[in-house]
């Protein structure tokens, strides 16, 4: 009797410890720094494994003068089951400032679980910023973003952070069976405000379904990250007014923005790293127009998620020794010419090499032992010569056009359109080079391009149109067509002509004809023209 007693108290405590187990909770602190930290909050059955492995691992990595510390965990039920891996990186900025992001992807099983958000102990005042309604216009392109602004914005006497959406999503991938290549893209599935416990924390409910994946980051600073509430309502009005100029799903890799419909595989939700919006040009002019801390620190994560990008590329070998190749398939650009990801976008990588320098000159940020944030117009100079070489132009009378798109593993070069635009991107990068560097090469090239834009298209009346506007792009076939964008092209030949002019050599004449061709036309539109190209303007015609 004594034996069946003692058995039924093991029992009863075996069954209440593991009743304890599944319904309670214990705290795990990840991350911590000047009384800010961050820790999980999971149910007590579950353990977290710090991994310290090759293909799981705890390390800090150094961009310059950033510095990430990722840690990654394995979550496992009783110890030996894993149901989920967390990963958060901790960045450092120059200005002292923290990025703090968090990953969590779910495997084969779904346990909810909390990450919990605490400032130090004081009175915080809170700014909503989003409100929960998301601008649903509708792009032509894009269709509808359906990210919103980040949740809001604390202050104290202790400093401030902002605290962004939770993005829910899961990876797409398309496999070409021809190219054997792979397209990838994200899915945004939901996006979850943060729970705002007053006086408190701030906490995320992680439940994604297995395989699927939630993320989000937080801007904390010992200083204020604005001026004034009035800089601050400025910046929130930008970002929800200015949908495809704003980034609002930040990760530790980049910006992930909404892709276009013609994307493989195409989605009605499909985001990507799209290396012209990762590029954060906005941020950049308003730090340049106001100083405030929030931008220089959004111009921060800009540059070094750019750095990173392309060295992680390079080392993986997907770019085979071009600067920033897209990673996903443009369905138009596949069906027209066969280049399928990853492939170099001439356009990005020359507003990229001009941005990074540009923010490395004002910042003075550089990457240790290398040039990489600081010379990279005359790398990407040299890549266009190396292209150029490998035979990826259409040839002219007595020059050539450098062609949109490099795809540098095919085996023999496939050759796309050459629009205006993107040639007199690359001639900038080239005259730039030039003007730095006085290597001939660089000039050589630059002539060569401005003589096949001289030439492209003479027997159709080169590069303008009956009506007066522009082409934009002549064909692999030495056609001209489609219609030229409203003022960028404009502002390119104005750029170019005085870039010409700042190294001693005389505007081109071809590139006047344009321009007066390109201003009648908009005149007689009755279009307004942009601030920057009526600067250009005055400068020119004064």
């Amino acid at each position: 009797m004594k034996k069946i007693r003692l058995l039924v108290i093991v029992l009863l405590a075996i069954g209440a410890s593991l009743f304890w187990a599944m319904t309670s909770e214990r705290t795990v602190n990840v991350w911590g720094k000047d009384g800010f930290s961050y820790e999980l909050v999971i149910p007590a059955y579950v353990t977290v494994h710090e991994s310290k492995d090759e293909d799981n691992r705890s390390h800090v990595q150094s961009t310059g003068p950033f510095e990430d510390v990722v840690t990654e965990w394995t979550l496992k039920q009783f110890g030996w089951k894993p149901f989920a891996h967390v990963k958060v990186t901790a960045r450092t900025l120059p200005s002292g400032d923290t990025f703090l992001y968090d990953e969590v992807v779910f495997t084969e099983e779904t346990i909810p679980f909390t990450a919990r958000f605490t400032p130090p102990k004081d009175v915080w005042a809170w700014e909503q910023w989003a409100e929960g309604r998301v601008n649903e216009s509708h792009h032509d392109v894009f269709g509808v973003d359906a990210t919103d602004v980040a949740a809001g914005y604390a202050t104290s006497d202790h400093g401030s952070f902002v605290v962004s959406q939770s993005f829910h999503s899961v990876e797409k991938t398309y496999e070409d069976e021809e190219t054997k290549t792979n397209s990838t893209i994200r899915v945004l599935r939901s996006e979850r405000a943060p729970t705002l416990v007053p006086n408190s924390s701030i906490e995320r409910r992680f439940d994604a379904p297995p395989w699927e994946r939630m993320d989000g980051w937080i801007l904390l600073s010992n200083e204020a990250l604005f001026s004034s509430k009035e800089t601050m309502d400025d910046y929130v009005a930008f970002a929800e007014e200015e949908t495809y100029k704003r980034l609002n799903w930040l990760t530790a890799d980049g910006a992930y923005t909404k892709l276009a419909h013609s994307i493989e595989p195409s989605h009605p939700n499909g985001y990507g790293r799209v290396l012209g919006r990762m590029q954060d040009d906005e941020a950049l002019r308003l730090y340049e127009s106001t100083r405030e801390r929030w931008y220089e620190n959004l111009v921060a994560h800009s540059w070094v998620t750019l750095i990173q990008y392309q060295t992680d590329k390079l080392a993986s070998g997907e770019a085979n020794g071009s600067r920033w190749p897209t990673e996903f398939t443009s369905t138009w650009l596949k069906n027209a010419y066969g280049v399928t990801a990853p492939y170099v976008d001439t356009r990005y990588n020359e507003y990229i090499a001009f941005f990074l320098d540009d923010v490395s000159e004002q910042f003075g940020w550089k990457v240790a032992g290398g040039t990489n944030g600081s010379q990279e117009v005359e790398q990407y100079a040299r890549f266009l010569l190396d292209r150029i070489e490998a035979g990826d132009v259409l040839r002219t009378p007595n020059g050539y056009l450098l062609i949109d798109y490099f795809k540098e593993d095919a085996p023999t070069p496939l050759i796309t359109h050459a629009s205006l635009n993107h040639e007199l991107g690359g001639l900038k990068i080239l005259l730039t080079a030039y003007e730095r560097t006085k290597e001939a090469a660089f000039l050589h090239a630059a002539e060569q391009i401005m003589t096949g834009i001289e030439e492209a298209g003479a027997d159709q009346g080169g590069w303008i149109r009956p009506n007066g506007d522009l082409w934009y792009q002549m064909r692999p076939d030495g056609t001209m067509s489609s219609d030229d964008y409203p003022q960028l092209t404009l502002l390119d030949l104005l750029e170019a002509n005085e870039l010409l002019e700042r190294i001693g050599k005389p505007r081109n004449v071809s590139f006047d004809d344009m321009i007066d061709a390109k201003v009648r036309f908009l005149q007689e539109e009755g279009v307004a023209f942009i601030p920057k190209v009526s600067e250009l303007l005055k400068r020119r015609d004064g």
